[in-house]
């Protein structure tokens, strides 16, 4: 009687982990997806951020291409009143 008990028992430890076994391995295939998933999404956000970097990149060296050009007008702008500052002294 004892004997069967724990053939009994022994069984249900079998099925259980013969179950959970089962379940491990659904869940491995789970996991493979979400992280074929994951690496789909963080490449695509991967490309965007470096679309976005570019785009400042380039906002940035045109922001400077035009703050020197804009210190280039001044400095022209400066030069010609100086200019026209020495015309009418040498005039006078």
């Amino acid at each position: 009687m004892r004997q069967d008990v724990l053939e009994v028992r022994m069984d249900a430890v079998e099925r259980s982990l013969a179950n959970f076994r089962e379940e491990m391995r659904e869940f491995r295939a789970e996991m493979r997806d979400f992280r074929r998933e994951m690496k789909a999404e963080f490449s695509g956000l991967r490309s965007e951020f470096t679309g976005l970097r570019s785009e400042f990149t380039d906002l940035r060296s045109e922001f400077f291409g035009m703050k020197r050009w804009m210190a280039t007008l001044w400095i022209t702008g400066v030069l010609a009143i100086l200019a026209v500052l020495v015309e009418i002294s040498l005039r006078t």
